[in-house]
């Protein structure tokens, strides 16, 4: 089970959900399976092309996902994903 945590500014579109489940075996299927279960988290995480928005840095345990494979990062149970919007303002 990989486990996907999700910050506050996103958890209104999950149902209010701090922390989502997934068996996704890499990372283009837990973004496929948000995309399913949750279409509106999916589409503030990925763009039209399904690749990560530039404001989001997801990681994957404490590696950042531009470090690893990109969408094929292989992924294993006990993994946790983390997705983290950028923060900006002046």
């Amino acid at each position: 089970m990989i486990r996907i945590q999700i910050p506050g500014q996103l958890q209104q579109y999950c149902s209010g959900a701090k922390e989502i489940s997934s068996v996704a075996k890499d990372i283009q299927g837990v973004f496929e399976d948000l995309e399913n279960r949750f279409p509106a988290l999916y589409g503030c995480v990925c763009d039209e092309g399904g690749n990560v928005r530039r404001h989001v840095n997801v990681f994957i345990n404490t590696t950042h996902l531009r470090e690893c494979n990109g969408m094929s990062t292989s992924l294993n149970a006990g993994d946790v994903v983390f997705i983290l919007p950028a923060v900006s303002g002046g």
